[in-house]
């Protein structure tokens, strides 16, 4: 199975794997408060942020995964879009997006257009998110492709302080969205 993504343009932005070189601009988008407070590891300085692109290109080559994308403007990178666990037809995502660019419509242009490549390249059938109970946007965002409401799972993931928090199950099914398209 091809594993690589291609790279492609959505609107003004190239959408490519990403690589080390990301590791400054990873981190600027990381930092911000909204971001960092989600995060599920210690994201405190550009080496850190270089690790974790590490540790992602060698998990997802032994887990199989698709790779993961930049989303970069102006040969800067302004986002990522993630699979975190692929079994079969079913894969699960993950997306940000510095909060300088939010609200003008880009991650729902560039997940959309994500969403359908994956469909294509992967066969899939089922497409799960996650984000968390207060994430309005977010909640928005995956409504607006496709995905439905399937449940809140409690005390599922810890915040930077260790807390327990809750996160709500979005799903799309991959045929249902080709009907929409169609029909």
């Amino acid at each position: 199975m091809k594993l690589e993504m291609e790279k492609w343009q959505s609107g003004e932005d190239v959408v490519r794997a990403i690589t080390l070189d990301d590791a400054a601009d990873f981190y600027e988008i990381v930092k911000q408060p909204p971001l960092y407070a989600a995060l599920w590891w210690q994201a405190e300085s550009v080496e850190a942020c270089a690790r974790q692109i590490q540790v992602v290109h060698l998990s997802y080559r032994q887990k199989q995964l698709p790779q993961t994308m930049v989303i970069e403007r102006n040969e800067q990178m302004i986002g990522l879009l993630h699979v975190s666990r692929m079994e079969d037809d079913l894969i699960e995502i993950g997306y940000f997006l510095h909060p300088a660019y939010w609200r003008q419509g880009i991650m729902k242009r560039v997940l959309a257009e994500w969403l359908k490549r994956l469909s294509r390249q992967f066969s899939l059938h089922r497409i799960e998110a996650y984000c968390a109970c207060d994430n309005t946007a977010s909640i928005a965002l995956l409504k607006s492709c496709g995905f439905h409401y399937e449940g809140r799972l409690r005390e599922v993931c810890k915040d930077q302080n260790g807390a327990y928090q809750d996160m709500l199950l979005y799903a799309l099914i991959v045929s249902d969205r080709v009907k929409e398209e169609i029909g």
